[in-house]
């Protein structure tokens, strides 16, 4: 990740980014809005995120809002931050590894902030495919995630109102 970082020159700008995921239909609250800053390069890139309310260590090893802001961050790897051509949002359908170090996971809560590593492997319009970790603000890896497999969703595919099934649930995350 530290070369990584040398690489990663190039500024995102995160309210676009939660804004392009808004206008694809993924609504997120300010519990998953977890990335502070994030700089990328071509195919990579690292960020910063909040380390959840430390509450939630009692409850999870990892809380769901931290390891879905991992996911989140390959938007900014993808270039999918608003500062391109229009892009879609991209949710995970399949992971080949996810890989955790239990002995790194104390470390991950005794800071605010911990880091994001993401490296696409492979990006077409429609799909891409990427690794990605998460790390202590120390740099300690916690988990680590291999062939993390994306598809685009269009904004009409996910409609707020109604779930599949015809109840009114919504798909906004808080």
């Amino acid at each position: 990740a530290t070369s990584a970082a040398r690489v990663c020159s190039t500024s995102a700008d995160i309210g676009s980014l939660y804004d392009m995921f808004s206008r694809s239909g993924l609504e997120y609250g300010p519990m998953f809005r977890l990335l502070r800053s994030a700089s990328f390069s071509d195919s990579t890139c690292i960020c910063i995120l909040s380390v959840p309310d430390k509450s939630l260590q009692q409850s999870h090893l990892l809380p769901p809002n931290l390891i879905d802001v991992v996911l989140q961050s390959s938007a900014v790897a993808l270039g999918l931050d608003g500062t391109k051509e229009a892009g879609t949002a991209q949710v995970p359908y399949a992971f080949y590894q996810i890989w955790l170090r239990p002995s790194s996971i104390e470390s991950l809560w005794q800071h605010d902030t911990c880091r994001c590593h993401v490296t696409i492997r492979r990006s077409e319009r429609k799909m891409s495919v990427f690794d990605c970790s998460l790390l202590t603000a120390d740099g300690c890896v916690v988990m680590h995630m291999k062939g993390v497999y994306v598809r685009s969703i269009e904004s009409n595919a996910l409609d707020t109102k109604t779930d599949p099934i015809g109840g009114t649930e919504s798909l906004q995350y808080e």
